[in-house]
């Protein structure tokens, strides 16, 4: 449902339709309904011949109360469309503690790429899952096998994912490849699929690790 602000321009106020109001703070990432303080257009004088808005809000959270600047565009039906706020501090992505103990240069090079998908560089964040689904698979051999780091290290990724006895992470690291690769190259092979399903399968995978890490250490121990 659309909602009615009032703009001051030179004295005057303009009433224009936004869509929605930005529904999360960029800072506190609480849920929230901000606080309509004012708003310029941005690229002419007024609503009749602007398609670029912003508008000034307050985060409703007490214990945050920042500002919120939310970026509109005109839309066909001459309704201001929300497109994303601003400002943001991106959040980091949780792994568990057998994850960390396999590697935590995946868990860098994962968040780094996460937090470029949510500055909306989402060309480049695919790329980087990709690099950190080849440092996740290499050190899991690696911490399964620290003898033959060296020989993991100098293989191209393909071959250590075909040297996983676990089946289950086998196929799974390996379509999240797919999917890494096409993020990479000029030509999709994948067309269906994106960056949405490359995430879910670093999910599944690391899922997959931490049940193999956790059940060795357990059978380990209770031997």
């Amino acid at each position: 449902m659309s909602r009615n602000v009032e703009i001051p321009t030179s004295g005057k106020r303009h009433g224009i339709n936004v869509d929605m109001f930005p529904s999360e703070c960029g800072l506190c990432h609480k849920n929230v309904d901000p606080t309509y303080i004012s708003g310029v257009f941005i690229d002419g004088y007024d609503n009749s011949s602007s398609n670029v808005l912003e508008l000034v809000f307050q985060c409703t959270n007490v214990e945050c109360r920042s500002l919120i600047i939310g970026y509109f565009r005109r839309t066909q039906k001459n309704v201001f469309e929300f497109v994303n706020n601003a400002p943001l501090e991106p959040t980091k992505k949780e792994f568990s503690d057998e994850i960390n103990s396999v590697s935590e240069n995946f868990i860098e090079i994962y968040n780094e790429a996460y937090f470029a998908e949510q500055k909306m560089l989402t060309l480049i964040s695919g790329i980087g899952y990709r690099k950190a689904i080849e440092f996740l698979v290499k050190d899991y051999l690696i911490f399964l096998n620290k003898d033959d780091e060296t020989s993991i290290l100098a293989r191209p990724l393909g071959q250590c994912i075909n040297t996983l006895e676990n089946e289950n992470i086998k196929e799974i690291a390996k379509r999240a490849t797919w999917i890494g690769n096409d993020e990479a190259h000029y030509q999709r092979k994948w067309e269906g699929k994106d960056i949405e399903d490359l995430k879910k399968l670093i999910e599944v995978t690391t899922y997959f690790i931490s049940m193999d890490v956790a059940s060795k250490k357990y059978l380990e121990e209770m031997s």
